[in-house]
């Protein structure tokens, strides 16, 4: 064939040998224009109609022709699930589910059983034995010492909430409302203190009347150590025995410190004097209260040793 290579096929229809096109690179180039579809050996395309589809049969191994129109037909006339292959499903009932059957290999329809329900879902019968044990009323953690309680007792109508075991809210039927772990404190004097003429001094508080957060410190600092941030009601007393006329008393409210409130009094005649100093504030958990008093008799006077004449209240509200 000389220098240049050429590729021959052989022509059956005139027996003879043909030089086949080759382009560049060697590869032989095939004209797809004059091949049809039907010339090839797995398709037939006999008694094809617009908007037919081929599809491919795996056993025989072959295309083969899904008409359109008999397929709309089969649609308009109502073909059911159960007709396909991989599913099985002679009488379905209201409500029934399609589950997966991986020894039949088919969708199988019927009720919900517990043995088809995963673990970590509930039962019915799990469910409804919760809510019988908890009665409906309660929403509760899962040591069940802390809970929101709406009938402890039989019809009772009252909201209950314990935290830690421990009742903190209670909402009663006639609208009272009783918060138990409130923080506040009464702290007062028993012990004898005396107080320097003219000079604001801090008072002692030695005795708790009652502290419901341990809040308050009647042996070393003998203040009010505020735990919890909030809105705070704080009252003091002053009290003194037989003071002399014209004195001024007062009574004063220290937050870190620093003046927040007080209350004078001052006597026309030699009495007994008492200045009371009332206040409102927002309080930081670690800010501290104490409560200081001043006199100017003229001499140092003693306050009464009495925790219901001089004391200390700070109660949260907000």
């Amino acid at each position: 064939m000389g220098a240049g290579k050429k590729v021959w096929g052989y022509y059956p229809a005139t027996d003879t040998w043909i030089p086949l096109q080759v382009d560049a690179n060697g590869k032989v180039v095939v004209d797809m224009s004059g091949i049809s579809l039907d010339d090839l050996g797995d398709v037939t395309l006999a008694g094809l109609a617009a908007s037919d589809m081929l599809l491919w049969w795996p056993i025989p191994g072959e295309w083969r022709n899904i008409s359109r129109a008999a397929l709309s037909a089969a649609i308009a006339t109502g073909t059911n699930i159960e007709q396909l292959l991989n599913v099985t499903c002679a009488t379905p009932a209201h409500r029934d589910l399609f589950i997966f059957n991986n020894a039949t290999g088919k969708w199988e329809c019927g009720a919900l059983v517990d043995a088809d329900i995963p673990a970590g879902i509930a039962r019915d019968a799990e469910v409804a034995a919760a809510i019988a044990a908890h009665h409906d009323t309660l929403l509760i953690d899962a040591d069940e010492d802390t809970k929101v309680d709406v009938e402890e007792a039989a019809d009772e109508d009252h909201v209950r909430m314990d935290v830690a075991g421990v009742e903190a809210f209670l909402l009663d039927d006639a609208g009272i409302l009783t918060l138990a772990k409130q923080s506040s404190a009464r702290g007062g004097i028993a012990a004898v203190q005396n107080i320097p003429n003219a000079t604001w001094t801090k008072v002692n508080y030695d005795t708790s009347i009652y502290d419901i957060q341990g809040e308050f410190d009647v042996v070393t600092n003998h203040r009010f150590d505020v735990a919890v941030t909030g809105i705070y009601l704080m009252i003091t007393q002053a009290a003194f025995n037989n003071i002399a006329a014209d004195t001024i008393t007062i009574a004063g409210i220290y937050k870190n410190g620093a003046s927040i409130g007080s209350g004078r009094f001052c006597n026309s005649v030699l009495a007994d004097s008492m200045a009371l100093g009332i206040t409102i504030a927002q309080l930081t958990a670690g800010d501290f209260i104490d409560g200081r008093v001043y006199q100017n008799s003229g001499a140092a006077k003693d306050l009464y040793t009495s925790a219901t004449l001089n004391f200390l209240i700070v109660h949260k509200l907000a």
